[in-house]
């Protein structure tokens, strides 16, 4: 996994979510790990854009304005990520901290690559058959277009009124017609 997901010697510590200004992820990631050695985690996920006629490929990161880092009780560190440039708040519960559970972090973690990374692939095959079970469309039933740029979401061209019209699902709200 990225070398930036390792945890703190001694004390127990906790990983936390840090809100960042806007498109200052990267920057907050590079200040705490390499001015003040923090372990920070920063997953990113590949997402298709038009630019014209051609698509491209750019990373993003996986939850804009977010990121998540290690920390003890320690003072300290809490005013090194705190006021590290681009550091909007620690995401708190009222003025609590709260400390992200440890199963999110490893599933997070399982899932990232290379650069931190998030691995999707979708398990659908274009063409396939797929009945939706949540959402406003649940029962109705359509074929399988095409992933779109967002990994989480497949274009469904649904049967509707006769006709087939597309729309944009979330993965998890469609299953294979057998």
């Amino acid at each position: 996994m990225g070398e930036t997901f390792r945890l703190l010697e001694g004390e127990a510590a906790f990983w936390f979510a840090v809100q960042t200004k806007p498109c200052a992820e990267e920057r907050v990631w590079h200040w705490l790990l390499h001015r003040h050695g923090l372990p920070v985690f920063l997953p990113k996920i590949e997402v298709i854009r038009r630019r014209g006629p051609s698509r491209i490929t750019i990373v993003e990161p996986l939850f804009p304005g977010y990121l998540f880092v290690q920390m003890n009780a320690e003072l300290t560190s809490w005013h090194k990520v705190k006021w590290a440039p681009g550091v909007r708040r620690i995401v708190c519960t009222g003025d609590i901290p709260t400390p992200v559970p440890l199963e999110v972090m490893e599933l997070l973690r399982e899932r990232s690559g290379p650069g931190e990374i998030m691995q999707w692939r979708c398990e659908f095959r274009r063409g396939e058959s797929v009945r939706v079970v949540h959402g406003p469309f649940i029962g109705l039933e359509g074929i399988l277009e095409r992933p779109t740029s967002r990994g989480d979401r497949v274009r469904v061209l649904l049967r509707i009124l006769g006709g087939v019209a597309p729309v944009e699902i979330d993965v998890t709200h469609v299953e294979l017609v057998s």
